[in-house]
């Protein structure tokens, strides 16, 4: 059988060979004629420099695998991972799509991607860029009669796992996975928030109020249309009262700064008449 000659020129194997021993020394050999301990110098640059941006942003992470799980995580990131996007900040993005897309390594919780992104999270609303022009409010205004106006930063976060509530110090991981198991019965839902301090905020939300934060955030309505809609969904007898129970969360969601004041309704113009 002919073999298709190798035209790729020299610089660019010697490149390759060198990339493919930094990131994973064990399966690739070093290009010839670089001694060993250089390449062992460069393969240290690289994993501490990108270990120094995990580090960052997921300290709970690294402190709950301890020393020796986190290097072998961080190695296998380097070794494994595509990275799509090209800057330095970015490196937390992609180690959390490469924990969400790859298969668990031996003795890892099942809830470690979750608490990654639930890490992450804190960076993205820090550094995200607010949308321009908040909507006409009142800080003051009636949450009920008109519309909520919330943070224009903020992500409404749904998990299996109660990842918030893992810090270290806590018990170690055959406790967690117990503790994890049984809460994942059901979602965990969180709203993550920059407060108009520019601080960022967590808040636990039951499902009710998360489906009540997502009804006013994809419809627009009234606070007093969304509560009537979701008893609806609910099949909850006592309207007034579901109203009134509403009615504290949004004023709870007010008070912790989520949200910033109410706007007036979306008025939906009417068609103009015209002749069949």
């Amino acid at each position: 059988m002919n073999r298709v000659a190798d035209t790729t020129p020299p610089f660019q194997r010697f490149q390759r060979q060198f990339l493919a021993n930094l990131r994973d020394p064990r399966r690739h050999a070093a290009p010839p004629g670089v001694p060993a301990s250089r390449m062992r110098l460069y393969q240290t640059l690289l994993y501490n420099k990108i270990e120094d941006s995990l580090l960052a942003c997921f300290p709970v992470t690294r402190a709950l695998l301890g020393k020796r799980r986190w290097a072998r995580l961080v190695k296998s990131f380097i070794a494994g991972h595509r990275c799509v996007l090209p800057c330095y900040r970015q490196i937390p993005d992609e180690f959390v799509a490469y924990l969400e897309n790859r298969p668990a390594l031996d003795g890892e919780p099942p809830f470690l991607a979750e608490l990654a992104h639930y890490e992450w999270i804190e960076l993205v609303l820090t550094v995200a860029e607010e949308e321009p022009g908040l909507p006409t409010m009142a800080p003051g205004g009636d949450l009920l009669a008109g519309r909520p106006v919330f943070a224009p930063v903020m992500r409404l976060l749904s998990y299996r796992y109660p990842v918030h509530r893992i810090a270290p110090g806590k018990p170690g991981w055959a406790r967690w996975n117990k503790i994890a198991g049984e809460a994942a019965t059901e979602p965990t839902f969180i709203l993550g928030f920059r407060t108009p301090e520019d601080d960022v905020s967590f808040i636990e939300l039951n499902p009710a109020a998360a489906r009540l934060v997502d009804l006013l955030q994809t419809t627009g309505s009234s606070g007093l249309d969304a509560l009537k809609r979701l008893a609806a969904e609910a099949d909850y007898p006592d309207i007034a009262a579901f109203v009134s129970f509403g009615a504290e969360i949004l004023q709870g969601l007010k008070n912790q700064s989520a949200i910033l004041g109410a706007a007036p309704r979306f008025v939906t113009p009417s068609k103009p008449w015209s002749k069949p």
